[in-house]
């Protein structure tokens, strides 16, 4: 519910279909776009603080390519906090985990494309960062290749995005490669961040080809039921 217990926070989909996020107030049923985008689903919601007594939805990631961050309340600490953090490792996705209840402390999970993921604790007063631990200390960021977003048209003229990663230092050009598609297949996507299988064959020198085919999550029911009975078409 929303801090005024008049309404409650609702996934919704937008004109075009996509995955937004809505108040609905359930006695007169009104909704109120909170936020939506016409071609990517919201991915996840970002709630205020831990222990406060009434919480909200401050802010809403998407995946159009990499992560984006889209603010709803920017008067709120944990935005704040979130975008300096965001400033402090480049590149890289950031998600507070959890709090202290005073909000001096923050659990700060930080990981990327080429990084596994590592916990730091962060010092709201000092602003200072300490790395607690990393998820695989024996994964060295600086030997991962990168995730580059792509997007390309079918032969039917639908626009496909995915991702192509190619060997780290290497050349990009006239490699093999290994296309590796996603499960599901229904309401499945990949998504930007680090992967053990697509490092592992860029490691052995092969470009690595992801498609969000038509049926994948994150691009709008209408793209999502593009898939339904029309595998091998």
């Amino acid at each position: 519910f929303t801090p005024d217990n008049k309404s409650l926070y609702w996934w919704g989909r937008t004109s075009t279909g996509t995955l937004g996020l809505y108040k609905l107030n359930p006695v007169t049923l009104k909704k109120t776009k909170l936020f939506g985008d016409p071609k990517n689903d919201v991915q996840s919601v970002i709630w205020s603080m831990n222990w406060q007594p009434t919480r909200k939805a401050v802010a809403v990631m998407t995946m159009p390519g990499g992560p984006n961050l889209h603010v709803l309340d920017g008067k709120s600490l944990k935005v704040q906090y979130l975008i300096q953090l965001f400033h402090a490792f480049p590149g890289q996705m950031v998600d507070i985990t959890s709090n202290s209840r005073d909000e001096k402390h923050m659990i700060v999970h930080v990981y990327s494309d080429r990084n596994p993921g590592a916990y730091y604790l962060f010092d709201a007063g000092t602003k200072h960062v300490d790395l607690l631990f990393k998820s695989m200390p024996d994964i060295d960021p600086q030997q991962m290749a990168s995730m580059h977003p792509v997007s390309f048209k079918a032969r039917d003229g639908l626009l496909l995005h995915g991702y192509l990663t190619f060997p780290n230092g290497g050349s990009d050009k006239n490699l093999p490669m290994i296309l590796d598609v996603h499960g599901g297949p229904h309401g499945i996507r990949d998504v930007w961040g680090w992967n053990p299988e697509v490092q592992f064959f860029a490691n052995h020198g092969y470009a690595v080809l992801q498609v969000n085919y038509r049926g994948s999550y994150g691009y709008g029911m209408k793209y999502q039921d593009m898939g339904y009975r029309h595998w091998g078409t």
